[in-house]
Parts: structure tokens; sequence; C-alpha cells
């Protein structure tokens, strides 16, 4: 499912990420941290860095991304919910 960002500042155009050097950054920070024992922040401060290294910094982008995120967790839980009421 595309995401879409309804903000003022919406870019006309779509930006692609090279999903291998994402990954890539991100393995590469992720491993540079102190601990094995990532708290949620590290992570999502890692995928952050990474993302705005291979898009840019415009506030747009950045409200894509968290919008992107928002929509994954609502999918998850709606999931999660569906699986309790089966299993009811």
């Amino acid at each position: 499912m595309p995401c879409f960002n309804d903000g003022p500042n919406q870019k006309n155009t779509r930006l692609t990420v090279n999903i291998d050097e994402l990954l890539k950054t991100v393995r590469t920070s992720v491993q540079a941290l102190p601990s094995n024992d990532l708290e949620l922040c590290d992570l999502a401060n890692e995928l952050g860095i990474a993302l705005a290294k291979s898009v840019g910094t415009d506030k747009s982008y950045e409200a894509e991304v968290l919008s992107g995120i928002k929509h994954g967790f609502d999918l998850v839980r709606k999931n999660a919910e569906a699986d309790d009421e089966q299993q009811e």
C-alpha cells in the first residue's frame, strides 16, 4: 500500500529508496552502537538517519516517513485485534 503525505508541503515527485543501500546503512550504524540490546528509540533514530541519508532532510519526507510508521503500527494493531477475536 503506498504512503501518502497529506501535509501542506507535499512533494509532487515520489522518491524511491535503494533497499540494499538502506539496509547496509542501518546495519552498519546499528552494529556501531554500544549494545546489541537496543532501545526502541535508538533503533528509530538509526532508521531515521538512514532514511534521511537516502532521500534528504526535507520536512515533507519526514512527515511521509512518520505517516508510514503510524500506518504500520495501526495495521499491526488491527491484525492483533482480529487474531484475538478469532481465538475467542
